[in-house]
């Protein structure tokens, strides 16, 4: 490509860019204010934007000098396209996070042999509620229904039920398997319970791997509920059950189980072991 085509490619670029940034920013502020926080808070929060900019920009560019100007940028892209779709797609990142870590928790106290679906799903439930009873001050936003996530986990028992009879049209249908939030959360529970048990047409070797597999199966934002429902089995059948071909591929794997340890330490009162 000759320099004039280089100059207008990157000119290109830059004005998508710009004309991206100008169509969510004036959205940000609305969104963020739905999300029941205060003008000042609200204020804030958009301000970031350009803020950050203004500190990652030499940090980033003496990145793309060490690692190359290519692995950043797409590192950046990526970065961005995720935020976006996480802030478009939530009502409340709060809940997200809280249903992702009650689901954890409860599998990490619930034995590998003692695996009640029925409890499971009702001791969620009622975890659930309580994070989505409204205090007296507060009222439901604009399309928001209420105890959303807790009329998604009532489906989870109806689907379990139904054992192999259940299509994936049938969990789309039920669940969902998009971005959002309350269809991709209660998909990730139930990928985790239907994969306890054999399914059909899926080999696995360990009940991990029959997780993952099954979570891929039912199509739509696939990573997303991979991965969720990989956190619930694994944090319910332990680091045994993961192939040692598949840990080969996690970068940074040694720093997790360090990790992990030192909050297994914190939750216990015992030492970790020595790293």
């Amino acid at each position: 490509m000759s320099l004039t085509g280089t100059h207008r490619l990157l000119f290109v670029m830059g004005f998508l860019d710009l004309f991206g940034v100008s169509l969510i920013l004036p959205l940000f502020l609305p969104v963020v204010k739905g999300l029941g926080v205060s003008h000042v808070t609200a204020g804030c929060v958009t301000s970031l934007y350009g803020a950050i900019q203004l500190f990652s920009s030499p940090v980033v560019g003496s990145c793309s000098d060490v690692v190359g100007r290519r692995r950043v940028l797409l590192g950046c892209l990526a970065a961005t396209a995720l935020s976006y779709m996480v802030l478009g797609a939530s009502h409340s990142l709060l809940i997200v996070i809280v249903a992702r870590c009650l689901a954890i928790r409860e599998a990490l106290h619930t034995p590998t042999n003692q695996l009640d679906v029925v409890k499971f799903i009702q001791s969620l439930k009622e975890m659930m509620k309580k994070v989505e009873t409204l205090g007296e001050d507060e009222i439901l936003e604009k399309g928001q229904i209420e105890f959303e996530y807790t009329g998604r986990l009532s489906r989870l028992v109806s689907l379990m039920e139904r054992g192999d009879q259940v299509s994936i049209d049938a969990v789309e249908e039920e669940l969902g398997n998009d971005i959002s939030a309350h269809r991709s959360v209660p998909t990730a529970i139930y990928s985790f319970l239907k994969a306890s048990n054999t399914i059909p047409n899926i080999e696995a070797e360990t009940a991990f791997m029959r997780t993952i597999h099954y979570a891929i199966s039912l199509g739509g934002d696939t990573d997303t509920i991979a991965s969720m429902a990989g956190s619930i089995a694994g944090a319910f059948y332990g680091i045994a059950e993961i192939p040692e071909s598949l840990q080969r591929h996690c970068e940074g794997l040694a720093e997790a189980i360090q990790q992990a340890d030192q909050l297994h330490s914190l939750a216990t009162n015992t030492h970790p072991p020595p790293s």
